[in-house]
């Protein structure tokens, strides 16, 4: 039986809200990234990365180079060899003198000094400056200087405090009493003198 002329247009109606209905039921389903925002049902928005920030609250936007930097591989002496701070405070020094000294400071004790010149706001207060050139080079008159400050050394060893006298004595002015030195250093340290002895006076591997 033909459907009257005047039901057409509902039939037609009908079926593209059914469509639509389909089409919005597709979509959803795609949407795995939208969230409802809070306060207003039904409205949706993208989903963006939230990081707590310095005082604990969150906000958008992914995090900047250098947190992610910060995060991933912190630059710090606390995990760098003792060698490989040496070779990054060299950098651009020609000086025999200076590289001996300075790869003698950071073959002992995995660097122990080259830490401390870096960390240890005590030593820069004793020296009236900072013990780190801007170059990122050891500032060697300042440890002239250290050296020559009262109770400089009371939080060293014996040993510690030899092996940091003969490194500085080899660049700078500081008076060494090798009798003294001897008497405090172990075979191990007395085999770094020694190798930087001969740097200093014949370049690297001499």
């Amino acid at each position: 039986m033909p459907t009257p002329a005047g039901q057409r247009p509902e039939v037609g109606l009908a079926r593209r809200r059914r469509l639509d209905h389909r089409l919005q039921v597709t979509v959803l389903q795609q949407e795995v990234l939208l969230f409802p925002v809070e306060g207003r049902p039904g409205e949706r928005r993208a989903c963006v990365t939230q990081r707590h920030g310095r005082a604990g609250h969150s906000g958008p936007g992914p995090a900047s180079a250098s947190s992610l930097q910060e995060e991933e591989n912190p630059v710090s002496a606390d995990k760098t060899k003792g060698a490989e701070l040496a070779a990054q405070m060299l950098q651009g020094v020609s000086d025999e003198h200076m590289r001996a000294a300075t790869r003698l400071l950071g073959s002992h004790q995995d660097g122990l000094w080259l830490r401390r010149f870096a960390e240890d706001g005590e030593l820069e207060d004793a020296a009236g400056r900072q013990l780190i050139a801007r170059t990122g080079g050891i500032d060697w008159d300042a440890l002239a200087r250290l050296m020559r400050t009262p109770g400089w050394s009371n939080r060293a060893t014996s040993s510690e405090a030899a092996m940091l006298e003969v490194a500085v004595s080899l660049v700078g002015d500081c008076a060494v009493n090798l009798r003294q030195v001897l008497r405090v250093v172990d075979d191990a340290e007395f085999q770094l003198l020694l190798r930087a002895l001969g740097e200093a006076m014949h370049g690297e591997g001499g």
